[in-house]
């Protein structure tokens, strides 16, 4: 079976393309890391699209979405792109003492623990998705 994915590379690069590796065997050493890199990069595009759908649904600003990727990426102390509950809590202190949304204080925390993002970590597009929830 084949399967059709789009990479956002470059906003040239659009294209759709094939892969064909699914239930074929690994031969040698290349197919394993051609295999490998075309899992990354799906995983990639999925990775990008919910961010890019959860950014067109929340309606922040292009500056509000960089402003919350740098606390974001500032607070993502191991770099695993997901903030645990102490990470988390970080974030939030440091968006709410940054002034970044007013009005976000309690309401941000008490959606946090609604959630359960606490045992599975947060990535940017939750975070966005909290944000804009507790601004109501």
């Amino acid at each position: 079976a084949e399967v059709t994915t789009v990479s956002p590379r470059n906003d040239e690069d659009q294209r759709p393309r094939r892969s064909s590796m699914r239930g074929q065997k690994i031969g040698c050493m290349e197919d394993l890391f051609a295999l490998v890199r075309r899992f990354g990069e799906e995983y990639d595009e999925r990775l990008w699209q919910r961010e890019a759908d959860v950014i067109t649904t929340t309606g922040f600003s292009p500056a509000q979405v960089a402003q919350f990727r740098e606390v974001f990426v500032e607070t993502d102390v191991d770099g695993n792109d997901f903030l645990d509950e102490h990470e988390t809590r970080h974030a939030l202190e440091e968006i709410v003492s940054r002034r970044m949304v007013k009005g976000l204080d309690e309401r941000l925390a008490k959606r946090w623990f609604q959630k359960d993002n606490r045992q599975r970590g947060v990535d940017f597009s939750t975070l966005l998705q909290l944000i804009k929830e507790a601004m109501g």
